[in-house]
């Protein structure tokens, strides 16, 4: 995969001149799109009201017979602040790397993004196995602790935001920045006058995925989490095990609903203008 994507970089390119004239419409047959209704119908159907109608029937069953909720809270604010500590950690490593990729074309910028492929396609186990390896034997100072829950987090989800803030940067042309340099600005200012406003959007979509991708993490939340914290993932997984399912689906409801807003910003980016 690595190899197909660097040759589709490296393709060439080429731009045409000419007046631009609006494609032609053409028009579906009432056959195919009955076909179309149909298998989107489907897709929707299996993937959202499935299993939102599963969650509704266990949740509602368990309220009426009087289950407690209430202990589905605290998976709550350890996913929050989790993700949110993960999304920002993640914008702020990810603009120096998408400068180098995409401003610099030097060997260190290529093999970063080679690097950033590599992490991309990391077994999540793989790497909460190897940081809980790493830290007991090495630094034990940061066994089950939040930072290495964090940096395990940031290994698998930091390439999702540079590739966001990739996408915006490749939108900055070199004109711009050898204009700014030429009428006297150091590279800080043109970082901060030209490039940041640029990209952005791009980075703030990119943690929107991070957020939103670490809120779903299990496997390495289960190896490095701390003592006494939980997530949503973990308590939905601990629920559905000791036939809990009420409670598995509040908190699957619950991260429903968190993830929405990140959904939407990544779908729209509306919010981010």
């Amino acid at each position: 995969l690595s190899v197909l994507q660097r040759s589709t970089r490296l393709a060439r390119s080429a731009a045409v001149s000419g007046t631009p004239r609006s494609a032609n419409r053409q028009q579906v047959s009432l056959r195919n799109r009955v076909l179309i209704y149909i298998l989107l119908g489907t897709l929707v159907t299996l993937s959202l009201i499935l299993p939102v109608s599963v969650l509704s029937y266990w949740l509602i069953r368990g309220l009426n017979a009087g289950n407690d909720v209430r202990t589905a809270f605290g998976g709550v604010i350890g996913s929050f602040t989790a993700s949110f500590i993960t999304s920002i950690a993640a914008m702020i490593v990810a603009t120096p790397v998408v400068i180098m990729i995409s401003q610099y074309r030097s060997r260190l910028g290529r093999f970063i993004e080679r690097v950033m492929l590599a992490l991309y396609g990391l077994p999540h186990i793989a790497v909460g196995v190897s940081l809980l390896f790493i830290s007991i034997k090495i630094f034990p100072s940061i066994y089950q602790s939040f930072y290495a829950l964090v940096i395990s987090y940031l290994i698998v989800f930091l390439p999702q935001a540079v590739g966001a803030g990739q996408a915006s940067m490749e939108q900055v042309r070199r004109s711009y920045l050898d204009a700014s340099q030429g009428l006297g600005m150091t590279e800080f200012e043109t970082f901060r006058k030209i490039t940041f406003p640029l990209i952005y959007r791009g980075l703030v979509a990119g943690g929107a995925l991070v957020f939103l991708s670490t809120m779903k993490e299990l496997p390495q939340t289960l190896l490095l989490r701390p003592t006494g914290l939980n997530t949503m993932a973990v308590d939905i997984w601990s629920y559905a095990s000791e036939g809990l399912f009420t409670q598995a689906a509040f908190s699957s409801f619950i991260l429903l609903a968190i993830s929405a807003f990140p959904t939407y910003i990544l779908s729209t980016r509306d919010l981010v203008k």
